[in-house]
């Protein structure tokens, strides 16, 4: 029997048990490559386990 599921508005709180919402911000956003390219720093952040390069 399939499961249904109820959509939900995305939001930070409600997501927070299983990470980040990435979301961009028009006022941070930066135009490069002669303005044909918008730019989103830093979104989120990577997180990850055991040994590896940094």
């Amino acid at each position: 029997m399939p499961q249904i599921l109820p959509i939900r508005p995305l939001t930070t709180e409600a997501f927070a048990p299983y990470g980040q919402v990435i979301e961009i911000s028009p006022a941070k956003m930066r135009l490069i490559n002669g303005g044909t390219t918008e730019r989103h720093h830093g979104l989120g952040r990577a997180e990850a386990l055991g040994e590896g390069r940094r």
